[in-house]
């Protein structure tokens, strides 16, 4: 359960909130606040684990947003190009179904 972090359950309503550890799930945890937090968990979140640690983990995480992915840029000094499923998104483009 996340015992020092203060974040809502909002972010998380698909799991089980109470299982979650803050340092082993610091991926999905970081990942999930900067997509659907609040600015004040953003903040905290930013507080807990430090500007390096999340510039680091988020740039792993499975899935952004194109606006989450900018907002990261600029907050932490990243290119789309440091992250993982930026990359991956642009060497596996579809053409248009019709």
């Amino acid at each position: 359960m996340l015992q020092t972090l203060r974040v809502s359950k909002k972010a998380f309503w698909d799991i089980d909130y109470t299982a979650l550890d803050e340092e082993k799930h610091s991926v999905f945890i970081i990942q999930r606040v900067f997509e659907y937090g609040l600015w004040d968990e953003i903040v905290n979140t930013l507080a807990f684990y430090g500007k390096v640690r999340i510039a680091q983990e988020i740039a792993q995480a499975n899935w952004l947003s194109q606006k989450t992915i900018g907002f990261c840029c600029i907050l932490l000094d990243l290119s789309p190009q440091d992250f993982k499923c930026y990359t991956k998104k642009q060497s596996n483009q579809e053409h248009w179904n019709y």
